[in-house]
């Protein structure tokens, strides 16, 4: 059986080992993730402080190596266009969301997609009637599961077997209230106020802005 230990870091300059990946928590729903060859950006960048949620200096965020953002949503605290247009990254979310962009940066929208061996499957998921997809990603032999924004239970208990389930406090209190099958060996809760409390489980953790760990098989 594989078990995933999540071993907190004291420094984030750490390189990433073999398989392991390691997590930075930069706000929101944003996560810095990063085998140290290609660095995947969750929800990001988005506009810091948008709807009073944490905030954040985007000169501060240097990612190694190939970076792609993979954005659930339009809605600022997960994503700002202008931001994005100032560096070189690439970009896989929702095709209304990348119309405007540059194509060349673009990872086509499809069941399928896959960067430098990173292997993401968007599942459609119901959030604010806009277009919202939550993903699964397969990287290094982990399954990574990122909720964003969705009150829908159903990605969730439909995803099999999860390495790292990242969720929301809202989606997590729905799924446990429901008694709802999470079959996640880790649950990282994310889009949390500064402070504010969180359904707890035995598997769960919800670290503070800025906090990093590390996702090793």
């Amino acid at each position: 059986m594989r078990i995933v230990s999540l071993v907190f870091l004291s420094l984030w300059s750490i390189p990433a080992l073999g398989d392991t990946l390691q997590a930075r928590f930069i706000g929101n729903a944003a996560f810095e993730i990063t085998d140290g060859k290609t660095t995947l950006l969750t929800d990001f960048p988005y506009t810091s402080g948008a709807f009073g949620y944490m905030k954040y200096k985007f000169e501060e965020v240097k990612p190694t190596g190939k970076v792609l953002c993979l954005i659930t949503h339009t809605h600022s605290d997960h994503w700002d266009a202008t931001l994005f247009k100032k560096t070189d990254w690439s970009l896989a979310a929702p095709v209304k969301l990348v119309r405007k962009l540059d194509a060349s940066r673009v990872v086509p929208f499809g069941p399928k997609m896959d960067f430098n061996g990173m292997q993401i499957t968007p599942i459609r998921t119901e959030h604010a009637n806009v277009y919202h997809a939550s993903y699964l990603v397969e990287w290094h032999g982990l399954r990574l599961y990122f909720t964003g924004d969705t009150e829908e239970t159903g990605g969730v208990t439909g995803a099999g077997k999860l390495d790292v389930l990242f969720v929301t406090p809202w989606l997590l209190e729905r799924l446990l209230l429901r008694n709802s099958s999470m079959d996640a060996r880790k649950i990282v809760v994310y889009h949390h106020l500064e402070g504010e409390a969180v359904p707890k489980c035995s598997a769960c953790m919800t670290p503070k802005q800025g906090e990093t760990f590390a996702i090793a098989p």
